[in-house]
């Protein structure tokens, strides 16, 4: 493509974006999709640590030694309540950072240098930006035949 050429220069519209956007989705990695509560108790009734604990108990309990029994039941359920919180706790926490740290991309879009996530970068899009700038990766984005460039140094 020409340099020169206006349409170039000018990049997508927002609609010509828009529909390309949602034609082949998203410019982003598959996020795993964050589990179950159902799905996270079960991961840790399954923990070695807890179905030891939880037998050491019932021990207790039949060998007649109820107040260390019970003691034990309480403290365990406790340690699960815990970490059950603090699990759910930190998968917020990781969404919550991958939301601040998406990279955003400097395209052309009807004829403006405009910032966009880098999960809306298109095909068709013109890149524009300034020297040592770190691109968002766009893969199958960019090929030989699809990709424009315009650099603003």
């Amino acid at each position: 493509m020409n340099i020169t050429d206006t349409s170039f220069l000018n990049g997508l519209t927002s609609q010509q974006a828009a529909l390309q956007l949602a034609h082949d989705g998203g410019n982003a990695l598959d996020v795993a999709q964050r589990r179950s509560v159902w799905t996270r108790l079960w991961a840790m009734l399954m923990e070695p640590m807890f179905a030891l604990l939880v037998l050491a108990a019932s021990l207790y309990l039949v060998l007649g030694d109820l107040t260390e029994g019970l003691t034990l039941f309480v403290f365990v359920l406790a340690v699960l309540a815990l970490t059950f919180y603090q699990e759910g706790k930190s998968e917020a926490a990781i969404d919550a950072l991958r939301q601040l740290s998406q990279p955003f991309a400097q395209v052309m879009r009807d004829g403006q240098r405009t910032s966009v996530p880098s999960r809306e970068v298109v095909v068709g899009d013109v890149f524009s930006s300034l020297r040592a700038t770190v691109l968002p990766p766009t893969p199958g984005c960019c090929t030989r035949t699809n990709c424009k460039w315009m650099s603003l140094c």
